[in-house]
């Protein structure tokens, strides 16, 4: 910028000085030519033919006397003519002069006048005396000649007069060119020396006028920049179009040879380069620890530094730039809007050009301006992120609500998250056993989709390994992994292999969210990126609203499905009930008509009434079946009278009340429990109620001469029981339907053994039969059975 303690006369009065002392070494010389040309003109025209004029007269005067007297002498007429003709080359003469003298001056006109007159006189008194025309005697002659000589005189002397007046007239000129010269000589060694003083002048200007325009273009190049950073402020829709703009700004502000925006983030203890422009730059992207770093130091301070000397020691980025450029020197400004940081703006020279302390303030401005558009454009970007997260939100809430089906629901959740949210997504769920299953995969690449599938297929989530979706759902907390390094793969993975396939999927960035509905948490959702972006925390924000939508709507389905399989289940009481009562219902109707209508035996009137007592024994139990499967439907616990228990009995009065049904279908039953067992703490009712219809499901589906083991054993902290038949086994696409408790006798032994504390599932495979288990928690060894008890 121009200074402004700059002298004014410097700038204005210099320049008047320097053209006026210019145009006076030009113009004297040119004007004293000029005026010696002018006087020389004028002899030469003027004074020179005058004064031949005047020596003609002389002479034709002269000539006239000779004349006379050669008349006189002679008589001869040719003298008389010589004299008339002498006569009039003095008129003639005479008469060029007039037109002269007004050229000569004053003086010369009245000499020239006298001159006249004297000659006039002389040759009136020739011509009236008759001198020329009658020839007198020799001594007459003499006499008048002699009488009349003051008239030749005086003729003479003002012919010398005259002459003497152009003399000094011409020398007047003389003098005058003489004059002119000298004065032009000292006009011109003064215009000399005031040339020098001008040189010097120019060379003064000439370095102002550079200066001048070089602090008018850097002006005009901060003027630009500025346009171009407010032009960022009404115009540019991006946080990348603002950084490009402010970057080719900052270039043309203040002239330096890379610019450089840095990103901190001091909690993660990282600068991140988000921005640059030049000549042998370091990559947008690049990371460099925050503590320590100029971005640092000027955050803490809020005043930018200048680097004068730029080494590859330097902290931040400026060391890895030191790399390219060897020695150079830096500004580094804080990047500051409305008392947020943001980061730094880092402004490169190479040597020998140095940033100096004045242009501070300039970069000071840009960098405040810059600040401010990063800012706006970072609202509008979040803005815009928010609309698009609502728009998606309500599109993906049509999309879920579309279907109420589970495993559809499943993928829908799956392919919602594709490609807006995530390139990959995985959906986690928990199983009745504890175990954790990935239900569903998808994919942005339809080619990779049966690579993905098959990764979930061969390696399912393990407790042992406490990452990702298992911890997650164990802690009810999402996770954040804005990159992903090699070593989070290598932790993630379950061998070499699953390392392997894992880093094909190119995986940049991830997020694994809890799927929870009140405080229950089923599942989880994985998020993935493959591109260059990375996840913050506004986007796991965003993935936990989404599972919380995709949450809702599994439940929902789940709610759905168990409505189903409820509705199913009663469908399926009502004809169970209404054809097991009918049995029991029939020979009680039919044993009584034959105790009303027949004088039997005594011992056969027993046969007929243990008769009816079974069949009533086995109404009894449909009857609280299905009071059971009613309350399990209205969402409220079967009544437990929970005390210590053998297990071994419980297994042997089980095997006992199903020996005759066994029986008669040929099937082996047999029971293989230890001698000693721990207690159990546990409804025995219920727990006999359990194993009896696991029993009897296990000889519905064993064919004649099969074979039905019974087992129990200690099992971690717990016992554990388990019914295995050689039945058809089940389907694997049903073995989840059985394993959450199909059926009517499946479903009560689920309820009971989950209020409990225990756990059931099932093990089958198809044409090799099923092995059902369950567990029930171990008394405490200060408890007894209730018969010790009452014996004690």
């Amino acid at each position: 910028m121009i200074r402004r303690n700059t002298s004014w006369w410097i700038n204005w009065t210099g320049a008047a000085f320097i053209s006026f002392v210019l145009g006076l070494l030009v113009l004297v010389p040119v004007v004293q030519n000029i005026h010696s040309h002018n006087l020389r003109v004028e002899i030469r025209e003027y004074a020179q033919p005058a004064q031949e004029l005047a020596n003609d007269i002389e002479a034709a005067l002269s000539n006239g006397v000779s004349a006379v007297v050669g008349f006189q002498d002679t008589g001869e007429t040719n003298y008389a003519d010589l004299y008339r003709q002498q006569r009039s080359i003095i008129v003639e003469k005479l008469k060029q002069l007039e037109r002269l003298t007004p050229k000569l001056g004053p003086a010369a006109d009245l000499d020239l006048k006298a001159l006249r007159r004297s000659v006039d006189a002389w040759h009136q008194d020739i011509e009236s005396h008759r001198m020329v025309s009658i020839q007198l005697p020799a001594g007459e002659f003499r006499d008048r000649l002699h009488d009349r000589d003051y008239f030749l005189q005086a003729a003479n002397e003002a012919a010398a007069d005259f002459e003497h007046r152009l003399a000094i007239w011409q020398d007047e000129k003389l003098e005058g060119i003489a004059s002119t010269e000298r004065l032009s000589a000292i006009i011109t060694a003064i215009l000399a020396v005031l040339a020098m003083v001008s040189i010097l002048l120019i060379h003064r200007i000439v370095r102002r006028l550079k200066h001048t325009t070089a602090d008018l273009e850097r002006r005009a190049s901060e003027e630009e920049a500025q346009r171009e950073v407010a032009h960022s402020l009404t115009v540019a829709r991006s946080l990348d179009d603002v950084l490009d703009r402010i970057t080719h700004s900052a270039v043309l502000a203040v002239d330096a040879d890379s610019v450089y925006i840095e990103a901190t983030d001091p909690e993660n203890n990282e600068v991140t380069l988000i921005a640059a422009r030049g000549n042998s730059v370091v990559a947008v992207g690049t990371k460099g620890p925050f503590t320590g770093s100029f971005a640092e130091d000027v955050l803490r301070t809020s005043r930018s530094k200048i680097v004068d000397h730029v080494t590859s020691g330097a902290p931040s980025m400026l060391g890895l730039l030191a790399q390219d450029c060897g020695d150079c020197s830096a500004i580094v400004v804080p990047l500051i809007s409305e008392l947020e940081p943001l980061g730094a703006l880092v402004l490169v020279r190479h040597h020998p050009r140095k940033f100096q302390p004045e242009e501070l303030p300039r970069v000071r401005v840009f960098a405040d301006m810059a600040a401010v558009a990063m800012r706006r454009a970072a609202t509008i970007e979040e803005l815009r992120k928010l609309q698009e997260q609502d728009h998606f939100l309500s599109e993906a809430a049509k999309v879920l609500a579309s279907s109420l089906e589970y495993e559809s629901t499943l993928k829908t959740v799956a392919q919602l998250a594709i490609p807006e949210i995530a390139e990959w997504c995985a959906v986690h769920l928990v199983e009745d056993n504890g175990r954790i299953r990935t239900a569903a995969v998808a994919h942005v690449d339809t080619k990779k989709l049966g690579f993905v599938e098959q990764i979930r297929e061969d390696y399912q989530p393990r407790a042992e390994r406490d990452v990702g979706a298992f911890r997650v759902i164990r802690t009810g907390h999402a996770e954040l992994y804005s990159e992903l390094t090699d070593e989070m793969l290598k932790s993630t993975a379950q061998d070499a292999r699953h390392h392997e396939l894992l880093k094909q999927l190119n995986l940049k960035s991830a997020m694994v969210v809890p799927l929870s509905t009140g405080n229950r948490t089923f599942g989880a959702l994985t998020f993935a990126s493959e591109q260059a972006r990375r996840y913050g925390p506004d986007d796991l924000v965003f993935a936990e609203e989404v599972a919380r939508h995709a949450a809702f709507s599994i439940e929902n389905a789940r709610l759905y499905a168990e409505s189903k399989r409820a509705l199913k289940t009663r469908d399926e009481v009502l004809a169970v009930v209404s054809h097991d009562l009918r049995n029991p219902v029939s020979n009680i109707e039919m044993t009584a008509s034959l105790l009303l209508n027949s004088s039997l035996a005594e011992d056969k009137r027993k046969d007929m009434l243990e008769i009816i007592k079974r069949s009533a024994t086995r109404m009894n139990r449909l009857i609280e079946d299905l009071i059971a499967v009613a309350r399990l439907q209205a969402g409220q616990p079967i009544p437990l009278q929970i005390q210590a228990e053998n297990p071994i009995k419980i297994v042997q009065e089980a095997c006992q009340s199903v020996g005759v049904k066994a029986l008669s279908k040929s099937i082996r039953l047999t029971s293989e429990v230890p001698a000693a067992l721990p207690l159990v703490k546990a409804d025995r009712h219920r727990v006999f109620q359990v194993l009896l219809n696991l029993l009897d499901n296990a000889l519905k589906f064993t064919a004649d001469g099969g074979s039905v083991t019974v087992r129990c054993e200690p099992f971690e902290q717990q016992v554990r029981f388990s019914v295995r038949d050689t039945g058809r086994g089940i389907e694997p696409s049903n073995v989840v339907t059985a394993h959450l408790g199909a059926g009517f006798g499946l479903a009560i032994a689920k309820s009971i053994v989950e209020q409990h504390g225990g756990r059931i599932w099932v093990l089958s495979q198809p044409g090799a039969g099923s092995t059902f288990f369950f567990t029930l928690p171990q008394a405490a060894a200060s408890e007894t059975l209730k018969d010790e008890r009452q014996a004690s």
